[in-house]
């Protein structure tokens, strides 16, 4: 088991260090929070990649290849771990700002069971330069939006590099999202770098892209698809993938990747993309049995409407369930920052 053989702490929520001040400074200003969460996501599938000056090539023969699942769950009697990581997240809305309650999740698939580790973080952003007076945790900024990101990424970085330094080594982690795009890249580059180092193999998967690297930058598809997903939808047939594909800036080596699209059932296909730097540490014939595992993990999962891998899928599961779990509505309840029916009507 994992927490004999490393000292791992699974199976718990941890709040972040801040939380509970955040809360109390919003009670100091009687900023009421609406009582009706709305779930939310950070979407990063939409950002531009860092420069359009990049090279895109295809780096194996075959345009596509079938998939063998039972070739992907070899990896695993070959002492191949996993785990996966995935968050959910639920926004609070104030008449003075916006409050985003955040479980980011990882769980460890054991012998027997799938080991969670949750961390909850509360953040407020406000335009209001008034509000944010004297204020140490609310936070003023007039991109709401971009400022929340960068804070996800770095609660994320924090959370990863405290917990996989004690993962076993060769754990295959899943993790869901890009590996580059828009301002997450130079984080997402460097935390790839640390966890190579660590001799793990992080592995990033995407769903719902409207990314056109393929259908802008290869001259025989160019104009003819709306979208690398229509492309490959296309293409594939259930059980295929496309060969890999590799994208690389031209001003900054360390804005390169690995892709290929996986099409599991007659649905949308995904996208499956790692590092270059771990396609020169792992190889390309490891790589491509991992994504044999993914199709494998897809069917495990066995949702055709929705495929995802099923580490990814009970990560958030674990993610939505601790946030239902730690009830933030009874705390702010308790600290009076629930809105009255009169507030929410007339301010």
């Amino acid at each position: 088991m994992i927490e004999s053989e490393s000292g791992i702490d699974l199976g718990k929520i941890l709040i972040h260090p801040e939380f509970f001040n955040c809360l109390n400074e919003l009670k100091e200003k009687k900023i009421y929070l609406n009582n009706i969460p709305i779930p939310d996501s950070v979407n990063f599938n939409s950002e531009l990649f860092p420069s359009d000056e990049g090279i895109l090539s295809f780096i194996e023969k075959n345009l596509k290849y079938k998939l063998d699942p039972l070739a992907g769950i070899d990896l695993t009697d070959r002492g191949y771990l996993i785990a996966a990581y995935d968050e959910s997240i639920d926004k609070f809305e104030a008449i003075e700002g916006s409050a985003y309650l955040t479980a980011h999740s990882i769980v460890f698939l054991s012998e027997n069971d799938y080991l969670p580790l949750i961390s909850l973080s509360l953040n407020f952003y406000t335009r209001s330069s008034i509000i944010t007076k004297n204020s140490k945790y609310i936070q003023y900024s007039k991109d709401i939006e971009n400022c929340r990101k960068e804070n996800y990424i770095k609660e994320r970085d924090v959370l990863f590099k405290n917990c996989f330094s004690q993962f076993p080594k060769n754990t295959i982690v899943f993790i869901d999202g890009p590996i580059i795009g828009g301002q997450i890249s130079s984080y997402t580059t460097k935390l790839n770098s640390w966890m190579i180092e660590n001799n793990l193999i992080p592995i990033f998967i995407v769903k719902n892209s409207s990314s056109n690297l393929v259908t802008d930058r290869i001259q025989e598809f160019k104009n003819k698809y709306n979208s690398d997903l229509h492309w490959s939808y296309a293409l594939l047939k259930e059980g295929e993938r496309t060969g890999f594909i590799q994208y690389q800036d031209l001003y900054n080596k360390d804005n390169g990747k690995i892709f290929c699209y996986i099409k599991t059932f007659n649905q949308s296909p995904q996208r499956v993309e790692f590092h270059i730097k771990t396609l020169e540490k792992y190889g390309i014939e490891l790589l491509s049995q991992i994504i044999e595992l993914v199709y494998y993990l897809i069917l495990v999962q066995g949702e055709w409407k929705n495929p995802q891998i099923r580490p990814i899928a009970i990560a958030e599961k674990f993610a939505r369930e601790s946030i239902k779990l730690f009830n933030l509505k009874l705390s702010m309840k308790n600290l009076g920052l629930i809105s009255t029916m009169n507030q929410e009507r007339f301010g």
